[in-house]
């Protein structure tokens, strides 16, 4: 692994199969267990370019997928695509019954009454998951089919690991920080005390275990100018790939 602000653990390789082979040596596990085999072995060749963009809260990765827009990538907000889902009356019959009728203003779910239960404990987020992610799941088929002509298609959202997303990807990205910044950040900007943030962090899944599965990683503790330039970097590596895999 390159020692890099965006380090790639396939920076030379010119095919999937190749690709694959460094991955599945890099792991020491069979063809069968490896997620992704999983995820190059249906998709490496096809078009569009589909790569996963996820990383915990507060760590930028809404930042970078704007920077990845401005290069040209259509992005798939798969968050936004849940926030649609809340208003579908089946979806929202269940969530009350799950979690009572205090997330509701105005007879409507109130995203961030829902998001102070959830972001708070793992087993409440767990329960979302599984309440929205079927329909979640045809929502982003339905998206990813309407952008086919698209060459590069960016899926953004902070649960693919966790919703086994990354199957469908051709790459993904990780952004991540500090322990420290993503405190910081997460204070500062949505408004929490110290207590409300660690509870929301505690509650997502280790940013090692998500840096463990990415093919590139991008590392946000300095400043804005600084996250961009690595998107520069990754975004010609992307362009660079995504030719190589249609040789």
């Amino acid at each position: 692994m390159l020692k890099m602000d965006i380090y790639l653990k396939m920076l030379l390789l010119t095919t999937w199969k190749e690709k694959l082979k460094m991955r599945l040596k890099e792991n020491n596990k069979p063809l069968s267990s490896s997620p992704y085999a999983l995820r190059h072995t249906p998709y490496a060749l096809r078009s569009p370019f589909l790569i996963g963009l996820t990383g915990n809260i507060a760590v930028g990765k809404s930042t970078v997928a704007e920077f990845l827009r401005q290069k040209t990538a259509t992005i798939i907000d798969v968050d936004k695509l849940g926030h649609k889902i809340l208003y579908k009356s089946e979806i929202k019959e269940k969530l009350i019954t799950t979690f009572g009728k205090d997330i509701l203003i105005e007879n409507e779910i109130a995203r961030n009454k829902l998001a102070n239960i959830v972001f708070s404990n793992k087993q409440n987020l767990a329960i979302l998951n599984k309440i929205v992610h079927p329909h979640l799941l045809k929502l982003i088929d339905y998206e990813i089919k309407r952008h086919s002509n698209e060459k590069i298609i960016v899926m953004d959202s902070a649960l693919i690991i966790e919703w086994n997303l990354q199957t469908k990807l051709d790459y993904l990205i990780v952004v991540t920080c500090s322990p420290e910044k993503q405190l910081q950040r997460l204070v500062k900007y949505k408004s929490l005390s110290v207590q409300e943030a660690k509870h929301r962090i505690s509650a997502q899944m280790n940013q090692q275990k998500k840096i463990n599965l990415a093919d590139f990683v991008i590392t946000n503790n300095d400043s804005k100018h600084a996250l961009q330039k690595q998107v520069d970097k990754l975004y010609i590596k992307l362009i660079e790939f995504c030719h190589l895999n249609k040789e």
